[in-house]
């Protein structure tokens, strides 16, 4: 989507890999007879190689790329970035059948996996990869994909702790999706930039911090909104005895 709402893109390669992703495995499972240990293990591996390979044919076949390029026909494609997730079907792979392993070098893939997020993000400005080249185009989103697969072995054993940068934290993945919701398009594109800013023009830097500071304000405030009157009761409907009998859906 190019107008209205476009961070909905991410949602779409999302909805698309629960689509299709279950049909390989139940494929794999009922046609291939496979047990269902390798079946999502041999998902997980065609997909991760399957699409990398895919992006590199598609560059490849690109004559010259700029940063629409790589937005549109990469970044934003449903088909390159069908891996992103499957990143994280191999994490839980690896944690329901591995546990130990999963758990025995956390802090050090912690720490692995924060150089390789900020290592790639910092690819485009580093000059060590030039402008949307091979990496940029194929080989970067498998990297930030791979090192936030890596701190996923320390955050899921992160579950108890206290004081204000604990419960702050807790908070955020909490009211991360009405953020995600609303801080492009509504707070960005419809609130920040019809605000007239010219009484900061006079000082420098003052707009820009301004505006910053109210962004998060701004999506901070009208998350927590969001999620408190609109989020918590639509889950606590789902979870009602009324819609349960609508919805005869056994609990795992």
């Amino acid at each position: 989507p190019k107008g209205f709402f476009p961070e909905a893109w991410s949602l779409c390669v999302e909805e698309w890999f629960y689509l299709i992703i279950p049909v390989i495995i139940i494929i794999s499972i009922k046609v291939l007879k496979l047990k269902v240990k390798n079946a999502v293990l041999y998902a997980a591996l065609s997909v991760l190689v399957g699409v990398t390979l895919f992006r590199y044919f598609r560059y490849t076949s690109l004559d010259g790329g700029d940063i629409n390029v790589w937005n549109l026909g990469y970044r934003k494609q449903v088909v390159t970035r069908l891996d992103s997730l499957m990143y994280g079907v191999f994490g839980a792979y690896v944690q329901f059948y591995f546990k130990e392993i999963w758990l025995e070098h956390k802090k050090i893939l912690l720490w692995v996996g924060l150089v390789l997020i900020v290592s790639s993000k910092m690819s485009l400005h580093s000059g060590l990869f030039p402008g949307y080249g091979l990496y940029n185009c194929v080989f970067s989103f498998s990297v930030t994909s791979l090192g936030t697969l890596l701190l996923l072995p320390f955050l899921s054993d992160f579950k108890s702790g206290c004081g204000i940068v604990y419960q702050s934290v807790t908070y955020i993945s909490l009211i991360s999706y009405s953020m995600y919701l609303v801080n492009l398009s509504l707070i960005q594109k419809w609130v920040i930039s019809n605000i007239n800013w010219g009484f900061a023009d006079g000082v420098p830097f003052l707009t820009t911090f301004l505006q910053y500071g109210f962004y998060w304000v701004s999506v901070i405030v009208l998350s927590i909104l969001l999620y408190k009157y609109f989020e918590i009761p639509v889950m606590k409907l789902r979870d009602s005895k009324y819609v349960k009998k609508l919805l005869p859906i056994k609990s795992r």
